[in-house]
């Protein structure tokens, strides 16, 4: 046997050992040709985060959960990564030099820091290893197991089962060195045990054996690692939650543990304490192994003679929501007692495969796929729902994937590239602006919002405030429209800033317009009072306009407010009250009134919840919104010249086209700052400060919660001014943010104005494609569009964020 190499090179990046072949193979690979290459000094390593993200566990220095993979900014251009390891809620890396980092929930000092005070939410390097070069690391429950380039094994986090190997059931905050056991070259965790291999393929053991485990018939619990006796020479180790799987030299697979999900693959349920062949893979070769928490893979060589370059993947145990995908045989039970062939994995050229909690992922012809359950996000497939079908994760499509890595209900992943090919600040592609249904769908939809917030503007004020059609047409409306276009272009350049800097294709722009809620209030509590008083017209307007202005004013005043603001109300709230107002001023309004002519307005409805509840595609991608609308002209066209209905009366008087553009009057503006006339009224206007930066708050957080993290600072700046400006123009009308973050597009140039129509639409321009697995087809912009509040789409979230009592259970 070799000498070990010499303790602490940190900077080597060889293998752990040069020796015997068994040394090199590491749990994961499929084969000499297929194990992705180390790392290079020449290459930098993305590390991307997605899920839930309460722990800290995502590394983007917050809390919020992501439904599609965000960049780990601390780790770019610090150091280059070469292998992930994600714990039950929390992540650990290891950078090519040894160096271990560590993010997430520290509960039992699981991030080895030195203290279990509080989460980490970044990456941060475990100082105690500044001397020793780590070679890989292990992790399942709340502890981490880690070995050194030299072979030894150093542990930490929590110890109360025995799991860290020192004789004793204390947690540790530290990495400590396991005392007698050398030349090991794997590891491996379950939730209260560990397992490792040395170099002559010998296994070792300990922690809780209370489910069997350890894989020694009479231990209960061991505090320190025990050899598990066996004649068989082991290469490859994995442990699930409470069972273990282990590959042999000569290529076959034992199981042993708790087996209450089928996890074992025996055809069983029951506990099994010792080693157990498990017999579908007698008489086959099978080249890699992989756990999940309870579910689990093998990879077999396509064909019959074992040594195609393709492989089949077999999935058994736990499959309630989807984790092992559609089987060959018997679809897909919720518990699967024997290995079963996978059908969207057979014959495939398969590069990467992990198992997590409820969910997979696997790398397959240059793409990466997901299945399993979504409802946090831990597809990264920009949904919160269940996938039983691979799907492709559009953003990690053709990249040079290094490897995936799955924890209970967040997954990561790294990818290389070299520094030379791609500058630092740049990763959006060509196809970033490929237009797609989608993207028409989330104009048409916005565009009909936008022409109804106008026509509402159009009613309101010369019936109750009695600003003249000619003024509404020529001044009023053209200044919303163009306030709603300079706020739209304000939000598509932090959106694409927001690309750039964390170096993501995927980001969705915050659409902005001309706040429902602040016209009814305004014009209703402020202009209209106003002109009954007066009699006037232009001090009605005035009032409106010293109303807005001083609404943008007393929100800059909050700007040092709104981070303490956005941190102490909780998500839940803001969601909720965001979706209040969903429901009782724009959804709940807008159906009673489809009972004034249901012959027309059932219609469309019908159509928009068939084919966005049920993901129809209408012929010729046409987009939804466009088609309802479509739909709903034609059935008032039939009834009216069939005479069933005269609600409608097309074409009353000729249209004549008559383009507008924006007036600057300042003096209007100086009037309605000067007057005084307008002081009376701040009764109602600061209330209103307070729900126009309350409702931008929270839809900030709807925003964080599919992934886009904008700062509320510069947001509630922007949109202060956009409203100072828009008042300028002859706007009396506050502009607020919406709700624009759909669940399947992406939106980076959000808005274009369609000043002939004195209206403005919102083309959502999807960067980067979503593709899905040619097996399980789907439609990628089945929820292309959300108007202004989506209700089932916060409601979504807020029940995702109420559902982490259960991922509290014991692992």
């Amino acid at each position: 046997m070799p000498p070990p190499t010499q303790h602490g090179r940190r900077h080597s990046t060889s293998s752990p050992s040069k020796s015997p072949t068994r040394r090199s193979r590491r749990s994961g690979s499929l084969s000499p040709l297929k194990t992705p290459l180390a790392p290079t000094e020449t290459q930098s390593s993305v590390v991307l985060c997605w899920g839930w993200g309460g722990n800290g566990q995502l590394g983007t220095n917050d809390r919020e959960s992501r439904i599609k993979p965000h960049v780990v900014q601390s780790l770019l251009d610090r150091t280059t990564i070469k292998q992930l390891a994600c714990g039950s809620r929390f992540t650990v890396a290891v950078s090519i030099h040894g160096a271990v980092f560590a993010w997430g929930k520290n509960d039992y000092g699981q991030l080895g820091i030195g203290h279990s005070l509080h989460a980490q939410l970044e990456p941060r390097v475990l100082d105690d290893l500044h001397d020793v070069a780590i070679a890989r690391v292990a992790t399942r429950g709340s502890h981490v197991v880690a070995v050194s380039e030299e072979g030894s094994v150093y542990t930490w986090g929590r110890g109360d089962e025995g799991q860290l190997g020192h004789n004793t059931k204390t947690s540790l905050h530290v990495p400590t060195k396991v005392p007698d056991l050398e030349h090991i070259v794997q590891v491996a965790c379950g939730r209260a045990h560990s397992v490792a291999i040395d170099l002559q393929g010998r296994l070792y053991s300990w922690g809780s054996g209370e489910d069997g485990a350890l894989g020694i018939t009479d231990a209960e619990c061991s505090l320190v690692p025990l050899a598990i006796p066996h004649v068989a020479s082991f290469q490859a180790i994995e442990c699930g939650s409470r069972h273990t799987l282990a590959l042999t030299s000569d290529n076959r697979v034992f199981a042993w543990g708790w087996g209450l999900y089928g996890q074992l693959g025996l055809g069983h349920s029951d506990t099994v304490r010792q080693p157990t062949e498990i017999p579908t893979f007698i008489g086959k070769r099978v080249i890699q192994i992989s756990c999940g928490f309870r579910h689990c893979f093998a990879v077999v060589p396509a064909g019959i003679d074992g040594f195609s370059p393709n492989v089949d993947v077999y999935g058994w145990g736990w499959n309630q929501y989807g984790q092992l995908g559609e089987l060959e045989k018997d679809g897909s039970p919720d518990v699967v007692l024997r290995p079963v062939r996978c059908s969207a994995l057979i014959d495939v050229n398969l590069t990467l495969l992990a198992a997590g909690g409820r969910h997979s992922l696997a790398c397959v012809n240059g793409d990466t796929f997901a299945w399993g359950r979504g409802g946090d996000g831990e597809l990264g497939t920009g949904t919160v729902s269940n996938e039983r079908h691979l799907t492709s994760i559009a953003m990690l499509h053709q990249r040079s994937m290094h490897q995936v890595a799955c924890g209970w209900a967040h997954s990561a992943a790294l990818y290389l590239q070299d520094t030379a090919e791609v500058p630092s600040h740049a990763m959006l592609s060509a196809s970033s602006w490929t237009l797609t249904s989608g993207d028409w769908d989330a104009f048409s939809g916005m565009l009909v919002q936008s022409i109804l917030q106008l026509m509402i503007i159009y009613q309101v004020l010369p019936a109750h405030c009695g600003l003249p059609v000619e003024i509404v047409t020529t001044r009023i409306i053209p200044a919303a429209a163009f306030t709603t276009t300079m706020g739209n272009c304000y939000f598509a350049f932090a959106g694409w800033r927001l690309a750039r800097d964390e170096r993501r294709n995927d980001v969705t722009g915050l659409p902005e317009g001309v706040n429902t809620v602040l016209v009814f209030a305004y014009g209703l509590s402020i202009m209209a009072p106003e002109y009954q008083a007066t009699q006037s017209f232009e001090a009605a307007w005035e009032a409106g306009l010293f109303a807005a202005i001083w609404t943008a004013l007393l929100q800059m005043a909050l700007l040092p407010f709104v981070s303490f603001l956005q941190r102490s109300i909780p998500k839940a709230a803001l969601l909720a009250s965001v979706s209040g107002i969903a429901l009782t001023f724009l959804s709940m309004g807008f159906a009673f009134e489809i009972w004034e002519n249901p012959l027309i307005a059932l219609g469309p409805l019908f159509l928009f919840l068939v084919c966005y509840g049920a993901g129809v595609k209408l012929p010729f991608h046409l987009p939804t919104g466009l088609g309802s609308l479509l739909l709903g002209t034609l059935i008032a066209f039939v009834l009216y010249y069939t005479g069933a209905s005269t609600n409608f009366v097309p074409m009353t008087q000729p249209y004549v086209l008559d383009l507008q553009g924006p007036h600057v009057d300042m003096p209007l503006v100086w009037r309605a700052l000067t007057s005084g006339a307008g002081w009376k009224y701040m009764s109602i206007i600061m209330p209103m400060v307070l729900v126009n930066v309350m409702s931008a708050i929270a839809n900030f957080e709807t925003a964080a919660a599919v992934g886009d993290k904008y700062d509320p600072i510069t947001s509630v700046l922007g949109d202060s001014i956009v409203t100072i400006l828009g008042a300028c123009l002859g706007n009396p009308f506050p502009t607020g943010v919406y709700i624009g973050h759909v669940r399947r597009i992406g939106d980076l140039c959000s808005d274009a104005c369609v000043a002939d129509l004195q209206g403005d639409g919102r083309a959502q321009r999807v960067l980067g494609h979503e593709r899905h697995l040619h097996l399980a087809p789907r439609d990628p912009q089945r929820h292309a569009v959300d108007h202004w509040y989506d209700p089932d789409f916060v409601g979504r979230r807020v029940s995702a964020l109420d559902r982490h009592g259960h991922h509290r259970e014991q692992l």
